[in-house]
């Protein structure tokens, strides 16, 4: 037995400490006196031969070892619970539970639906949903927060330790509200585009690059905007109230098409596709839950709004 398998629970001690950034807090959180916790990371620190935290006036920091056991002590934590939920399921003593990590989009579009069924055929679940930006919901998954992400991925996407189930494509395409003047223009360029105020997606993210990817590649500046948004529901909103000019995948304003309220353009541009995808850690087992909540995942079909 190692010095990590014999100091299971201190390790798993600094998952409070972290937490919280105190080492009294975490001991009246996990009803240890503090002199008792602090000489059980001391100990570990001595053991293990490294300092686990820094410890200044303001609190307590992980270092970079620090870092790495918690990293450790998570995974631990949550193959902990997996094996209690599953010997209490067996035992018909608890529902099961479903950890879904997720990003925005896919969240308010696509999942709602999906949980709505999933609840009708599996009434003692318990579903747990973590939103995120998917680098957060990987490390996430990696380190076995969640049992399944459903992120947007580009289609050469591919990493070691993850496998990815691809669902459906996302088509981006521009679009303004019904009526707006450039639906009446014929032959629109995309530089014309460009000279137009838009709302688009904040620049930090994969998507914010994505689009301006395109514009790149055409030798135009990426479009100054007025209006910087994250969410795919603000970006509908804003769209149906303004003139201003947005980027969305087709499959997610199906309805608003179907009922005039928005409009694409089509001219002498092409945005690469997305696929939403469901991913998994390789080599672990997916639970029966998990696999069906992705039969249950549908998205409507823009075709039937023309």
């Amino acid at each position: 037995m190692n010095v990590l398998e014999r100091n299971i629970p201190t390790l798993l001690s600094l998952l409070k400490v972290e937490e919280l950034g105190s080492i009294n807090k975490a001991a009246e959180a996990l009803h240890l006196s503090q002199p008792s916790l602090a000489r059980n990371i001391s100990r570990l620190e001595k053991l293990l031969e490294v300092k686990i935290f820094e410890r200044t006036a303001k609190g307590v920091y992980l270092t970079s070892f620090g870092a790495v056991l918690v990293n450790h002590a998570r995974i631990i934590d949550a193959e902990l619970r997996h094996t209690i939920e599953t010997v209490d399921a067996l035992r018909g003593k608890a529902t099961t539970v479903l950890r879904i990590g997720t990003t925005p989009l896919v969240l308010t579009q696509f999942l709602p639906s999906a949980l709505e069924d999933l609840r009708r055929d599996f009434p003692s679940i318990s579903v747990k949903i973590i939103e995120g930006p998917r680098p957060a919901l990987m490390e996430k998954l990696r380190l076995a927060d969640v049992d399944v992400a459903l992120v947007t991925l580009p289609p050469e996407w591919d990493e070691a330790k993850i496998t990815s189930q691809s669902l459906f494509d996302l088509n981006p395409c521009v679009v303004v509200k019904a009526g707006h003047p450039l639906t009446k223009q014929a032959d629109l360029k995309l530089r014309d585009l460009a000279e137009r105020q838009w709302i688009l997606p904040r620049t930090n993210g994969t998507v914010y690059e994505h689009i301006a990817r395109t514009f790149r590649r055409a030798g135009i500046e990426v479009p100054a905007y007025s209006i910087e948004v994250g969410s795919p529901d603000a970006t509908k909103a804003l769209l149906l109230s303004t003139d201003l000019l947005g980027v969305m995948p087709i499959e997610i304003i199906a309805g608003e098409l179907k009922r005039k309220q928005l409009a694409v353009l089509h001219g002498d541009w092409s945005f690469s596709r997305r696929i939403v995808a469901a991913c998994f850690v390789k080599g672990n087992d997916r639970s029966k839950v998990a696999t069906q909540l992705l039969q249950y995942i549908k998205i409507p079909d823009p075709r039937a709004s023309f």
